[in-house]
């Protein structure tokens, strides 16, 4: 038997850390439940990573500053 290590890292992202960005610190990656290896509260994962939605990656720089230093 073999274990995902994404899967124990993910348990104690959630529970520990309470960060539940899975989709971020591990991309493609949609499994998580826990395995009982950390005790604290189990949160929902987040896979979507919301990294660009401000529409960054389109190359629109109307949002972007415009303050000089």
């Amino acid at each position: 038997m073999t274990t995902d290590y994404r899967r124990v890292l993910s348990e104690i992202l959630i529970r520990r850390l309470q960060n539940t960005n899975l989709g971020v610190v591990f991309p493609g990656y949609t499994d998580y439940e826990p395995l009982g290896v950390v005790s604290g509260t189990d949160l929902p994962p987040v896979y979507e990573p919301p990294i660009f939605e401000s529409g960054f990656e389109s190359g629109d720089m109307t949002d972007w500053s415009t303050a000089t230093p």
